[in-house]
């Protein structure tokens, strides 16, 4: 107990002295590694024996590091990276440290290795080329990757153990759109986190070969011609077909004709031409291009004919020789080229009597009959091209021939001969003029009309040349002849007695002088006058051709028959005289 300086009892306390002896803590035991990461690491242990006082704090000791630790779990931090350490704790109290434990195990502190870049992708037949950045470190370098694919395909999702900054993943679906994924693998256990997705990316192989191409001819531009070309699109194998390449040949030599990837098919101009042409056709996607298609089948390049030109006609007898120019064939050959021709607007024809297919020909078959006045058009067409316009029609043509024969006649049989004539009718040119020739003489102008006269007496032969002459100076001439008839036989009769004169009437008579004489007959014939019954001789008296004259005897019989002769030439019938 103890008292103060007042002795006093109740201020007495009692007191307790508990004496304790104490040494420094024991040593920890072996510590142990709980986590390695970015420049530190976490390490635990057990807590020693104080040994009578109490743990103030541990010291974790290394080669060239220590730090202070208030419990038996300690972060260490400030490490160096990708360097290995051995840890030993001591323990400290008021006594002071304690030994230090056995060395823990080796504890290499690292950092998983920074998020990777998003890879660049490219696209190949059924694969993507997959590139990458190494990303930054700050421990150890990195080791290995992986890649996340997505959609994954059937061989799996991930490609690990990767070295490089690239890899090819094969196996894909073309026209499929992936993204890729990538992670970086260190000595630190654990990987970076992944990289951002890609950006997509579709595996594409190039085009199948399009179908073979159908050429068909449409309307011409110009004087050049049009070949409509289309085809089949392609399977595309992946992306889309972004062009076509259409290749035109011809003779060996190929022009290529960019077409959008949107059409399968293109209007081709080109120039008419007597070879064929013949195409073919390749897709373009962004793998690149196809195989060419199949090439098509030739076709020629030919629009119509052009119009011919110069045309000419020339008049011929029902007939007409034309000349021209040559139409431009555009693209037929001689062979296939033909002439046409139409007459005042008609229809076509190419009934051509000579020529037609060069660049002259003779028309006729009744077409340009003479006597009409045509214009002539011709034009070409060729059997593959059709047939081409119209020239200009010639000028006005009026075919002619000869001309006819002019009329030409004669008539005999009677006291003269009668001479005819008319103009023939015209033979595509007016006649200007006709004469006629009698017996062989000289022409003489008749008129250009018809005529006739009589020529000649008995008895004789007469002829007529009728000559015709046209407008284009050109005759023709027709002949006839006759006889006319025997003279006939003459007459007499008497009549109209009066004392000793008679009337004589004669017909077809020689006209002259004759010594007329009288008799008295007993019959009518002077077969049966005999010289007894001669009256006398009227005396000379002029006798004509056909008509009458007195007669005066002299001297008459009382009565009987009464006869007349003209001396030499004539007995006259017994007139019964009264």
């Amino acid at each position: 107990r103890i008292g103060d300086a007042t002795n006093d009892p109740n201020r007495e306390v009692t007191g307790t002295i508990t004496l304790t002896v104490a040494g420094k803590p024991s040593a920890p035991l072996t510590p142990a590694i709980q986590s390695v990461s970015d420049r530190t690491v976490v390490l635990t242990w057990a807590a020693p024996s104080e040994n009578g006082s109490p743990i103030t704090g541990y010291t974790v000791l290394a080669a060239g590091f220590q730090q202070k630790c208030v419990s038996t779990s300690c972060t260490l931090t400030g490490l160096t990276n990708n360097t290995t350490y051995g840890f030993t704790v001591v323990a400290t109290n008021k006594v002071g440290d304690s030994p230090a434990s056995p060395s823990s195990a080796p504890a290499r502190p690292d950092a998983v290795p920074d998020t990777p870049a998003a890879p660049a992708l490219a696209f190949g037949d059924g694969l993507l080329s997959i590139s990458w950045v190494a990303p930054q470190t700050h421990g150890s370098a990195v080791q290995s990757y992986t890649l996340q694919i997505s959609p994954a395909p059937a061989s799996g999702g991930q490609k690990s153990g990767l070295t490089g900054n690239s890899y090819t993943w094969t196996g894909l679906t073309n026209g499929t759109s992936y993204t890729v994924q990538v992670e970086a693998f260190s000595l630190a256990p654990s990987p970076s986190p992944w990289s951002a997705p890609s950006a997509a990316m579709v595996p594409a192989g190039v085009p199948s070969a399009p179908g073979t191409p159908s050429v068909s001819k449409v309307p011409s531009v110009g004087s050049q011609a049009q070949l409509a070309v289309s085809w089949s699109a392609p399977t595309d194998n992946g992306a889309p077909i972004s062009a076509y390449t259409l290749n035109e040949t011809q003779n060996g030599t190929t022009i290529a004709i960019p077409v959008a990837g949107g059409q399968t098919s293109q209007t081709v101009t080109v120039a008419v031409s007597a070879s064929s042409y013949t195409f073919s056709v390749i897709a373009v996607n962004k793998a690149g291009n196809s195989s060419p298609s199949p090439t098509s089948a030739a076709l020629r390049a030919v629009n119509a004919p052009g119009a011919p030109g110069s045309v000419s006609a020339t008049a011929g007898n029902n007939a007409v020789t034309l000349t021209y120019s040559a139409a431009d064939p555009n693209g037929a050959s001689p062979s296939e080229l033909s002439y046409e021709y139409s007459v005042n607007g008609a229809a076509w024809r190419n009934d051509w009597v000579s020529g037609g297919s060069g660049t002259s020909g003779v028309i006729g078959n009744g077409q340009v009959n003479n006597n009409g006045n045509y214009t002539i058009s011709v034009r070409a067409t060729s059997t593959i091209g059709g047939a081409g316009p119209s020239s200009a029609p010639s000028g006005s043509v009026a075919p002619f021939g000869p001309p006819n024969q002019p009329g030409a006649g004669a008539t005999g049989g009677g006291a003269q001969v009668n001479l005819q004539w008319g103009p023939p009718a015209p033979n595509g040119r007016a006649i200007v003029s006709l004469e006629i020739s009698v017996d062989g003489g000289a022409y003489q102008a008749v008129g250009v009309s018809s005529g006739n006269e009589n020529v000649g007496t008995y008895s004789q032969t007469h002829s007529i040349t009728v000559r015709a002459t046209d407008a284009a100076g050109q005759t023709s001439t027709n002949s006839a002849s006759a006889v006319s008839g025997a003279p006939p036989q003459p007459s007499g009769s008497l009549s109209g007695e009066s004392g000793q004169s008679i009337l004589l009437t004669v017909a077809n008579f020689p006209p002259g002088t004759y010594n007329v004489k009288c008799w008295n007959a007993l019959a009518h014939s002077p077969a049966h006058m005999t010289d007894p019954g001669y009256i006398g001789s009227a005396g000379l008296l002029s006798v004509p051709a056909n008509g009458s004259i007195t007669v005066t005897c002299p001297a008459m019989p009382a009565a009987g028959i009464f006869s007349v002769e003209i001396q030499g030439q004539y007995w006259t019938p017994g007139i019964q005289w009264q």
